[in-house]
């Protein structure tokens, strides 16, 4: 079982979206990625790249058997809050990815936002199943500060590798 996992955008070119509190979410999600590349009992890459075109080439090359993206969320209302992952329409088996990911990430106590089909580029040009997961909100001041503490880092990582297992033993 090979594992990519894609930790979303890329620091000092695309930091994504910036908390109040100035977390990068570049930075968060990498952290997340690596927590739960070392929970994880398979074969995981990790990629961080500026490019979408790369994240995809080297999750193929890889020969993943899914992946996962990683990312937190932002809106410009700073009390938008929650959880949501999205996996692309046609695919049946990111949707259950998707799902498996999601009901874990739940129980961490997030708002349920759903699990919603998206034709995010790396969702489309991945050959394999795929999810995106916004963990939570950056730009909301509580959910920053979970996202920026180690214990929050470790309960996120450990949703999404739950998730990721859920899945691997259910097919």
């Amino acid at each position: 079982m090979n594992v990519a996992l894609n930790a979303g955008h890329y620091p000092g070119r695309d930091p994504g979206a910036i908390g109040p509190n100035g977390t990068q979410e570049a930075d968060i999600c990498l952290i997340i990625a690596n927590k739960v590349k070392s929970l994880l009992p398979y074969d995981t890459l990790v990629i961080q790249e500026d490019s979408l075109q790369l994240i995809c080439d080297k999750a193929n090359e890889f020969e993943a058997d899914l992946f996962v993206s990683v990312h937190a969320n932002a809106a410009t209302s700073p009390t938008a809050h929650g959880t949501e992952t999205f996996f692309h329409p046609s695919s049946e088996a990111g949707q259950e990815l998707a799902e498996a990911i999601h009901e874990e990430m739940t129980r961490i106590g997030f708002t349920d936002r759903g699990t919603k089909t998206m034709t995010f580029y790396v969702l489309a040009h991945t050959n394999m199943p795929a999810a995106l997961v916004e963990t939570a909100f950056i730009s909301n001041k509580d959910e920053e500060s979970f996202l920026a503490s180690e214990e929050g880092q470790d309960r996120i990582a450990q949703a999404i590798a739950k998730g990721i297992d859920q899945y691997v033993n259910h097919r």
